[in-house]
């Protein structure tokens, strides 16, 4: 048995989704060195639910990840127990959107159309071979429906569309990923100032909508509380899928709309 655990390089890791509330429950029961616990080695759970077996420590250590991957589903399976045995989990909050942050909403959204807009010029300036940047584009994000939206591309322009189409406020993976393949240096600082506005935008939003002291809440074990957000106005298509990115950004929650 190895008596420690050392987060070395190369280690091996099980994943499990544990809380944080969790925490100090786990580590007592590791503490005490129970039965379950000497079969299988002395476990650390990190906050991020991680269980780390260093392979080099134990010459069984198959049996020992058998064991530990056991262990870990009868973790799994008492958490859900406790948490159906718990009528008083937070189930739901409700947060009220008022349409004064109409304006604001629209200001990121400015900001994430600027961005773009500079850094399509710059891609276009920069010129890739457009069966490259198709064929970069397929690798990284498969799937027929943009195939199909790529192969009626005829230019760089059109296929900067399909890429915008495939972004959001909260998520321009797509356009990174060509921004960094073709080596676009001179692009790499909007795509950066527009991250930083966005993470700006996002916490005032958290304290304007007081989203903060919900989602730092220690939640009972695998609880996951909902949030239903209220709006006494009714946003357009657009303004509400835009909302509804930035709410799930900042709350970390399942997102539910109600137009009152």
């Amino acid at each position: 048995m190895f008596s420690h655990l050392r987060i070395t390089p190369g280690s091996v890791c099980i994943s499990y989704l544990v809380p944080y509330s969790a925490i100090a429950d786990i580590t007592s029961a590791v503490n005490s060195k129970s039965d379950t616990m000497r079969e299988v080695g002395v476990f650390y759970f990190s906050i991020n639910g991680k269980v780390l077996l260093d392979e080099k420590d134990d010459v069984n250590f198959n049996e020992l990840l058998f064991e530990a991957e056991k262990l870990g589903e009868k973790f799994e399976s008492s958490m859900l127990q406790s948490l159906a045995a718990s009528p008083s989990v937070p189930q739901q909050a409700i947060v009220r959107v008022p349409k004064s942050l109409l304006q604001e909403f629209n200001s990121i959204r400015s900001s994430f159309g600027r961005m773009m807009n500079h850094v399509s010029k710059i891609i276009k300036q920069n010129s890739p071979p457009l069966d490259d940047l198709k064929s970069l584009i397929q690798d990284c994000y498969p799937g027929r429906s943009l195939k199909v939206k790529l192969d009626e591309c005829s230019d760089i322009s059109g296929v900067l569309l399909v890429i915008k189409d495939e972004c959001s406020l909260t998520d321009i993976g797509l356009l990174q990923t060509v921004v960094e393949e073709f080596e676009v240096t001179e692009a790499e600082k909007h795509i950066e100032q527009y991250k930083t506005t966005l993470k700006e935008f996002c916490h005032s939003m958290s304290i304007r909508l007081s989203l903060k002291g919900r989602s730092d809440m220690t939640t009972p074990y695998l609880a996951i509380e909902t949030a239903t957000y209220v709006f006494d106005w009714e946003p357009q298509e657009l303004m509400l899928r835009d909302i509804v990115d930035i709410l799930s950004e900042i709350a970390g929650q399942f997102v539910k709309i109600v137009c009152a």
